[in-house]
């Protein structure tokens, strides 16, 4: 193809720049901030489709007329940051569309000149990256949490302990293991043991508090994480799950019965070290299986 006058160079030129932005999967769009507040000069594809308006819907329209109010001054609000800076900013951030879709996007934004070196406006390039936030959520969450019970394991607990620990918090550890359980497991089968832990930790969060944190350490050993209450708070508690665990469970129409010991240990008052207080409480433990199983008991050195 042979182009001959300036204006032919020109409308090539500009015709290839459409091209190679609208077959970018990227959203591209740029806003005048000279003499208008945010307004939209130009976008690709990618962006006409991710918010389902033509271009010429969106030209000449800013975020507040395009989404609503609250968008719009949130996305001014991030255009202000890079023309203050007059430098790229790349933000990661959650966007509430007006739609009802929540997004996560990955956004570089970017101040542009005229010839004349005056500030006009910003460009833009966009990502959608709700699935990968996703899967870094839900991966980080299966990381933290027992896969049969869905309640906090031991990872999450031990930094929820060192949270407790940094921030100088009084709390108390209960420290669970269920009596009878082997023997369900050997004579019912894994299936009966699995419902067990199921109802276990369903009846057990029913008496818990919102603020206290429940977790399964592994086999039928649990710990429940209970800010500082008075003894007669954690009397009762430990009480309550005793009588909860002492109620039938019925698998496959056989009545299990099971029980339970428990060991509570304080902190700081039994001992200042994270590590050493579910030792504490796991002691306590065994004091009351010791002792006749089906109890509760403090530790005390």
């Amino acid at each position: 193809m042979k182009i001959q006058s300036l204006q032919e160079k020109f409308d090539y030129q500009l015709s290839l720049i459409h091209s190679v932005i609208n077959a970018t999967p990227d959203l591209i769009f740029y806003k005048d901030y000279s003499s208008v507040d945010g307004e939209y000069v130009g976008c690709n594809e990618a962006f006409c489709n991710f918010i389902g308006k033509s271009e010429d819907e969106i030209i000449g329209k800013n975020d507040i007329e395009l989404f609503d109010q609250e968008v719009g001054e949130f996305f001014r609000q991030k255009d202000s940051e890079v023309l203050n800076a007059k430098t790229t900013i790349v933000n990661e951030e959650w966007v509430d569309y007006p739609d009802g879709r929540r997004v996560c996007l990955s956004t570089s934004k970017t101040p542009f000149y005229n010839k004349d070196n005056s500030l006009v406006g910003i460009v833009a390039f966009s990502r959608d990256i709700t699935d990968k936030k996703d899967l870094e959520r839900y991966l980080e969450y299966k990381a933290h949490h027992d896969p049969l019970t869905n309640i906090p394991n031991r990872i999450y607990l031990e930094q929820q302990l060192s949270l407790h620990q940094q921030n100088n918090n009084k709390f108390a550890i209960m420290f669970i293991d269920l009596d009878h359980f082997k023997y369900i497991n050997d004579t019912y089968g894994h299936d009966a043991g699995d419902y067990i832990l199921i109802e276990t930790t369903k009846r057990m969060k029913s008496i818990i508090r919102k603020t206290d944190i429940i977790s399964r350490l592994g086999g039928d050993e649990f710990v429940i994480l209970i800010d500082t209450v008075s003894r007669n708070i954690l009397d009762g508690i430990a009480t309550n799950i005793i009588k909860l665990l002492n109620k039938d469970f019925i698998f496959q129409k056989n009545i299990l019965k099971i029980g339970c010991c428990i060991g509570i240990s304080l902190y700081p008052t039994d001992t200042d070290d994270k590590e050493k207080i579910l030792t504490t409480a796991d002691q306590a433990m065994y004091e009351v299986k010791k002792s006749g199983k089906n109890n509760f008991k403090y530790y005390d050195e």
